[in-house]
């Protein structure tokens, strides 16, 4: 299902395959990001490994990463398909 050009993974929320390649991009680790963005660490590693996350946790994280939420939701262009991550092609 889509919502606001975000493609959710269920009824629990969405699955952020862009978010490692976003953090890299704006070199933090883990722990960093998630103290800018207010979530608790486990959250992101949770997220950049497939697992869901709250739309509201996606909005925090792209925050604090300066882009957009649809951003994170997509895949890059080297990310495998697979392992609960959402195929938007």
């Amino acid at each position: 299902m889509r919502i606001g050009g975000l493609e959710m993974a269920g009824e629990a929320g969405y699955v952020t395959p862009g978010l490692r390649r976003a953090r890299r991009a704006a070199f933090l680790t883990q722990q960093q990001l998630a103290d800018r963005a207010n979530v608790a660490g486990m959250t992101v590693s949770r997220a950049e490994r497939g697992h869901v996350i709250s739309l509201a946790n996606v909005l925090r994280l792209a925050a604090a990463l300066r882009t957009t939420p649809q951003t994170l939701c997509e895949l890059g262009e080297t990310e495998a398909v697979g392992s609960g991550v959402v195929d938007h092609g």
